[in-house]
């Protein structure tokens, strides 16, 4: 390829799978999130209660101290206390706030404490109703929040994330404007907010559709070296034929149904909660972390249809401390599951197959260039090479994390995510599941693990765990080892 040909290529297209070691998630990544025990201060800035109230008279933007007692509730109700050993713990009165990209409230980051007052946690909390539950991450410490902060010469300075995930740091404008002065913090670098937007709903759809789904439809050659006991067997044979004729626009059919259910539950979760908010507000957090008899009536009755208990694969967990770090995300995924199941270390058989069956055709070479990142396609291909037939990833997409969750808790197989990190796309593996909600509504938060980062050990009282709720446009690719 020519130098002229290298720079016609769109530069969304050449980062859409540009994946390397200095990219993992950050909702997931152990360096972005800063043991309290390794801490000598703990830097956290704390909202203003009377510009958090003059927000929330917006209807896009959910009450702080509503959002604060419901997740109380949860948390409780859900079981997460449990899971993550915070028995006697209370929450910060103000959150930490993280903006979108109008200045509106995106997410509220609660910080946990024990009864000794250290910190021991965070709670990330939706700032608005467009979901059927208030809490979207459980973590076990908390974020370097100046860390991110530093990164701006602003005297007052905000973080902000967009529809992706991509995290910034600026300056805010009036609500429902664009802010100021931004700086990625993947990079340190500004970023015109002239090609930044806020998208929402049909908006991401359309994106995908446009710039993302055409890539992500697996080459024929995927399905090539199917394990025979898949083909055998009549359920995972409808698979492998739905993925043998996937198309863009059945992939648009699965997110718009995936859109749809979101809203439909969201809807539900928050009809169920609007008589008693009132209430919730006027309730202390002793009487919700106690139960009292009302809401634990409530909450019972809305909370317990649906099986809690935390699962997750033991082998996928046990062995993750002693696989290599770092590396692009889609070759480590792929060399981590190998690894699990049969000891052997293929990462670089992956990184060197990345990008190079034709599946772009004259982009392959910029791709190369810009991390091996690994496409559906190029996974289910190389995995029964490399692991002798016994392993394969069905590249077919699917936009449900029901699937996952079952993936994981009735096949005991981890399942791959495709979310956003930085700017660009990003594989990570989930291991473990936890399903909550009513039969209205379902929310499944999962464990997972990228690039060698540390996510936390199920049951564990020092590192309990993060638990991830994954956005809507998340596709999932499932494993069978």
């Amino acid at each position: 390829m020519n130098k002229i040909d290298l720079l016609s290529i769109p530069f969304c297209v050449i980062l859409l799978f540009a994946c390397n070691n200095e990219d993992l998630s950050p909702e997931i990544l152990g360096s972005s999130i800063e043991s309290n025990h390794k801490r000598q201060e703990l830097y956290i800035p704390y909202a203003d209660s009377v510009e958090l109230k003059e927000l929330a008279q917006n209807k896009k933007v959910l009450d702080f101290e509503l959002a604060r007692k419901i997740t109380l509730l949860e948390m409780n109700e859900t079981g997460f206390v449990q899971d993550m050993a915070w028995n006697g713990y209370h929450l910060a009165p103000n959150p930490v706030v993280i903006y979108n990209l109008e200045s509106w409230p995106k997410f509220y980051d609660f910080i946990a404490f024990d009864s000794e007052n250290n910190a021991i946690g965070t709670i990330r909390v939706n700032a608005n109703r467009k979901n059927s539950s208030v809490i979207n991450g459980v973590y076990s410490s908390v974020f370097d929040y100046n860390e991110f902060l530093t990164k701006s010469n602003a005297s007052n300075p905000s973080i902000f994330m967009d529809w992706k995930g991509e995290q910034f740091v600026g300056v805010r404008s009036k609500a429902g404007k664009a802010p100021k002065q931004i700086i990625s913090v993947d990079n340190g670098t500004p970023v015109l907010m002239e090609n930044m937007r806020e998208l929402e709903g049909e908006e991401i759809i359309q994106h995908m559709e446009t710039h993302i789904l055409p890539t992500l439809i697996p080459d024929q050659r995927a399905f090539e070296k199917v394990p025979d006991y898949m083909v055998a067997d009549e359920e995972l044979n409808k698979e492998i034929e739905y993925g043998k004729n996937m198309t863009v626009e059945a992939l648009k059919d699965s997110m718009e149904v995936s859109l749809a259910r979101t809203e439909e539950e969201a809807k539900a979760y928050w009809n169920t909660l609007s008589a008693y908010e009132q209430e919730l507000l006027e309730t202390s957090d002793e009487e919700l972390n106690n139960e009292g008899k009302f809401f634990g009536r409530l909450f019972r009755r809305i909370f317990s249809r649906t099986d809690k208990s935390l699962k997750w694969i033991d082998k996928y967990d046990d062995r993750k401390h002693f696989y290599r770090r770092g590396g692009a995300c889609g070759p480590w995924v792929c060399g981590y599951i190998l690894y699990v199941n049969q000891g052997k270390d293929k990462y670089d058989f992956f990184y060197n197959n990345a990008s190079s069956f034709g599946e772009f055709g004259i982009l392959n070479f910029a791709l190369r260039l810009f991390g091996r990142p690994m496409t559906p396609g190029e996974m289910g291909w190389t995995m029964p090479i490399a692991s002798n037939g016994k392993i394969w990833i069905n590249p077919a997409l699917c936009f449900a994390d029901l699937f996952a969750y079952d993936q994981i808790k009735h096949y005991k197989k981890p399942a791959i995510r495709l979310c956003g990190s930085g700017r660009q796309l990003h594989w990570t593996l989930a291991y473990g599941a936890k399903q909550t909600g009513s039969w209205l509504w379902r929310n499944y938060y999962f464990l997972q693990i990228d690039n060698g980062a540390k996510v936390g050990v199920p049951g564990d009282k020092k590192n309990g765990g993060n638990y991830t709720k994954v956005d809507w446009w998340n596709p999932w690719l499932m494993v069978w080892d």
